[in-house]
């Protein structure tokens, strides 16, 4: 793949977000044979991917974040939320998902807490805005 900007991995299974390609599925159970076995193809640029139980998280840049239900073998979309700026990194702590956000078009980045107990029903629980101190720091 040209661009691989993050991974993750659930049992034998390696997610890469692959920027337009969405998130490549990969099974690495034989590392010396690894094929593709599928992929996820949100409509934003896949920036990166987190498994939480059987759901892949994925920063969907402007559509916000993706999820896909990884235990149906056609690993369909099940949910998104907008995260109002261009969804960048993702880390998970229990239910809390938590996304940087690049501003975009002039306005402020940020740090989205996003409430993951419900898969089907993410809710954005609190939003950080990232204001610098220094105007030579933006």
């Amino acid at each position: 793949y040209i661009h691989a900007y993050g991974i993750d991995r659930k049992d034998s299974l390696a997610f890469v977000a692959n920027g337009n390609g969405g998130v490549q599925v990969i099974d690495i159970e034989s590392l010396s044979a690894p094929h593709h076995i599928g992929y996820i193809k949100p409509n934003g640029y896949a920036r990166d991917v987190k498994i939480h139980n059987n759901f892949a998280f994925i920063a969907a840049s402007e559509e916000g974040i993706v999820v896909a239900d990884i235990l149906d073998p056609s690993m369909p979309i099940v949910a998104q939320i907008d995260t109002l700026g261009i969804a960048n990194r993702i880390q998970i702590v229990g239910n809390k998902l938590y996304v940087t956000d690049m501003s975009g078009e002039g306005q402020v980045s940020q740090i989205n807490e996003i409430d993951i107990s419900d898969p089907h029903h993410p809710k954005l629980a609190r939003i950080v805005e990232l204001k610098p101190a220094r105007k030579d720091l933006v």
